[in-house]
């Protein structure tokens, strides 16, 4: 046989197939793909494969319901002994009220594990987690869905590694701060702040890079009265999308027409200075591309789109938070009065803006 036709021929592979001629390394990587039980059960596979499940870099467990659960992950976080993963992903659609320890015991544990990514959906169900602050070195990214947070549990200054954090659907009943030095990209929709409506949650995440605060509704229940959150000063913010649903509630029982009681310890107001009646405009000025959208009850939005630059004026106290405003253009479908007052507002201190009609 000639050089050419022996450098044209086929490498052999192993006889036992091509997934076996991978790495262990490997191989624990796929098996993080793949459903918890179903990475389990490849210990039928062979000799080498009856302990590979061990060592998965990601446990993934989805269900309508987490009937066997339970026992099956007890077993399975102690044949792991406390070995390290990755990503830890739960999802259900419906639990028992035994099954919340449970729950809750996991995610502990997943961070005992140095987990990187943790994932908890509890589709329609609102489950509830224990108010405890999260510890942990390693957590990167956390991602809630229709859970019940308390006060403690959104204090995330134990994180220091968490930079990625997206709450949707939740419950937010008592809340008074979401507070983390080290998160860029914060995502927050279709939550229901503070029911009692007492006071404001207030925001602090100073390294913010990238904003989403949307209350829009996404369940087919009548719309929940909510408070619009107090956004701390964000001075690193690159981006930033906030929609104000018609059905938030930002009254104070003591407030005059202006939303602003006046006292200067009163919860309910707490975020409006200067008498200005803002509450986001003070942490959402350092953005370069910032949207704001307002519906009203009739379904109408009115949108807001700003580019901040450096505005050399002297610009009083009152309007502080507006100092990198330079330019404005609001689009809406309709010209209503918080349009006008919107326009007047801009008018009032020489910061230019364009009107365009989305009709």
């Amino acid at each position: 046989m000639s050089a050419r036709k022996r450098g044209k021929k086929a490498v052999a592979l192993p006889a036992s197939g091509h997934i076996d001629a991978l790495p262990d390394g490997v191989l624990h990587r796929i098996l993080g793909f793949v459903d918890a039980q179903e990475a389990v059960r490849t210990c039928v596979l062979a000799r080498r494969w009856r302990h590979l499940w061990k060592s998965a870099t990601a446990l993934r467990i989805v269900r309508d319901g987490l009937e066997g659960v339970p026992s099956f992950m007890e077993h399975l976080l102690l044949l792991r002994r406390g070995s390290p993963f990755d990503a830890f992903c739960l999802k259900f659609d419906v639990f028992e009220v035994g099954d919340v320890p449970h729950v809750n015991l996991w995610l502990r544990h997943a961070l005992l594990c140095n987990v990187r990514e943790l994932m908890l959906g509890a589709f329609y169900c609102f489950f509830p987690l224990d108010d405890l602050p999260v510890v942990s070195q390693h957590l990167r990214s956390l991602e809630l869905k229709y859970v019940i947070l308390g006060n403690s549990f959104c204090d995330f200054s134990g994180c220091p590694s968490l930079e990625h954090l997206s709450i949707v659907d939740c419950v937010l009943p008592c809340n008074k701060k979401i507070s983390s030095k080290s998160v860029k990209h914060l995502s927050i929709m279709s939550c229901i702040f503070n029911k009692n409506k007492e006071f404001r949650t207030h925001i602090y995440a100073p390294n913010l890079i990238s904003l989403m605060l949307d209350d829009k509704e996404s369940w087919d229940e009548p719309p929940q009265p909510w408070r619009t959150p107090v956004l701390d000063s964000m001075p690193s913010l690159q981006e930033a999308f906030v929609r104000l649903a018609y059905s938030n509630t930002d009254c104070c029982s003591n407030a005059d027409d202006s939303g602003y009681c006046g006292h200067v310890n009163c919860d309910s107001c707490y975020g409006i200075k200067h008498d200005s009646n803002c509450l986001l405009l003070e942490g959402l000025s350092e953005a370069k591309n910032l949207k704001l959208i307002a519906e009203s009850e009739t379904g109408s939005e009115h949108k807001l789109r700003i580019n901040g630059s450096r505005n050399p004026m002297e610009l009083s106290a009152a309007t502080e938070h507006l100092k990198n405003l330079k330019t404005v253009e609001i689009m809406c479908e309709v010209i209503d009065e918080r349009t006008i007052k919107v326009m007047k507002f801009l008018s009032k201190f020489d910061i230019l803006y364009t009107f365009l009609s989305l009709t």
